[in-house]
């Protein structure tokens, strides 16, 4: 008897169960009707108050949101895929990368970037496929392929090297930049080779080798002698990005050898990033050297260097070589630095600026070389852009070079 009794509750209490966990299913699924038809409403709060309340649900909500993925209101839509992405459950991988041809960029945009929350390998392709895509979209998928990572950089390595839209290549490099897997340091530097009318491959290649900081130096050092000027410009320029020490001495090299003005001029930016590491061995190569042009250079890198320069460059500014005085007192008024401006002034002494610059026309036709060196100071003071150009074709390389290196409008 007692048994019999016993299995009548047990019974009775399995079926309220299945009851009260029926109702709580039909309940939630209302709950869940509810909070899409929010996905409707233009109120912004209103979505993300849905789109948090969907995210708290969970699982039970991945089905019904997947089939809103097909609602014919684009806002539904991609509201749709943003709360997929939060709530990452895999079921959602394959709906959201049909989502990413969807005819609204939006939706596309929203279901890329819920790719990149789920993480799923399966979307690595179509994410790169969607780079074809208006920026907006881009921008998603490039994050989203970030967010996967390492996966990732081979079939990117892969778009980067065969695909012909360049401004897909452009996307490709700077994801792989954002991901800085050694992997893919070769083949950025190899991009910097792509033709004249993808500058814009070449630019972003160079700031993504940027990212990646020491384990890059070596091969961007190696890269400032490729026969190809542009990948020694890029390559220049990257290691400015890094800033690492080892690069000075090389960038150094490219101001003395290199005959792309270019190339040239991205060595000088990129010490100058380098900063006050630079100074001696600068320094060092201005007092080694007596090539006009690469002096030029020099002096001009240390002046932009500015404040961290000041100090070493009084030192330099009675050495023994008029040259070396003469460019070392341009380099200190570059600086703008007040300490070093008097020195400038004292160094000057009694020489009047204002009265050579009225008179530049004479003192170049004299090929006075002392004069020659006021001539930049004075440019550098008192210039203007007729003297600057007069300087610019005036036959002299001293001060073509002074010109070419910029002056005050």
């Amino acid at each position: 008897m007692a048994n019999s009794i016993s299995k009548s509750i047990l019974y009775s209490l399995i079926v309220i169960s299945i009851l009260i966990l029926t109702l709580i299913k039909y309940s939630q699924a209302d709950d869940i009707n509810k909070l899409l038809q929010s996905f409707y409403k233009e109120n912004y709060y209103e979505h993300q108050k849905a789109i948090e309340s969907l995210v708290k649900i969970g699982a039970p909500a991945v089905e019904p949101l997947i089939n809103a993925l097909k609602n014919e209101n684009f806002h539904v839509r991609a509201s749709a895929a943003t709360t997929l992405g939060k709530i990452k459950d895999t079921r959602a991988v394959g709906p959201l990368i049909v989502a990413l041809k969807d005819k609204h960029e939006h939706v596309r945009s929203s279901a890329a970037d819920a790719l990149g929350e789920i993480k799923d390998n399966r979307a690595i392709k179509p994410l790169i496929d969607a780079l074809d895509n208006p920026n907006i979209v881009r921008m998603g998928a490039s994050d989203s392929l970030v967010n996967i990572g390492s996966p990732a950089v081979e079939p990117l390595i892969a778009t980067l090297k065969d695909n012909k839209n360049f401004e897909v290549r452009s996307y490709v490099a700077m994801t792989l930049g954002k991901i800085k897997d050694v992997r893919a340091i070769k083949p950025l530097i190899d991009a910097m080779r792509d033709d004249q009318n993808s500058f814009d491959v070449r630019d972003v290649a160079s700031n993504s080798l940027g990212n990646f900081g020491a384990p890059a130096v070596e091969q961007l050092i190696t890269a400032l002698k490729d026969k190809n000027r542009y990948v020694r410009e890029g390559a220049a320029n990257a290691l400015g990005i890094i800033k690492d020490v080892r690069a000075i001495e090389p960038l150094i090299k490219v101001l003395k050898n290199e005959k792309d003005a270019m190339t040239n001029r991205e060595a000088e930016d990129s010490l100058v990033e380098i900063g006050s590491d630079a100074v001696k061995p600068l320094i060092a190569a201005l007092k080694e050297e007596d090539d006009l042009k690469f002096n030029v250079s020099v002096a001009n890198t240390l002046g932009r260097i500015g404040k961290g320069a000041v100090a070493e460059l009084i030192d330099t500014i009675n050495y023994n070589n008029l040259s070396v005085r003469w460019l070392t007192a341009w380099a200190l008024e570059i600086t703008g630095d007040t300490k070093a401006k008097k020195t400038v002034n004292h160094f000057l002494k009694n020489t009047n600026l204002s009265n050579i610059a009225k008179n530049y026309v004479s003192i170049i036709n004299s090929g006075d070389s002392e004069k020659i060196y006021h001539l930049i100071l004075a440019l550098e003071r008192h210039g203007n852009k007729d003297m600057a150009v007069d300087f610019l074709n005036c036959g002299n390389q001293l001060l073509e070079r002074k010109r070419v290196i910029g002056v005050k409008s």
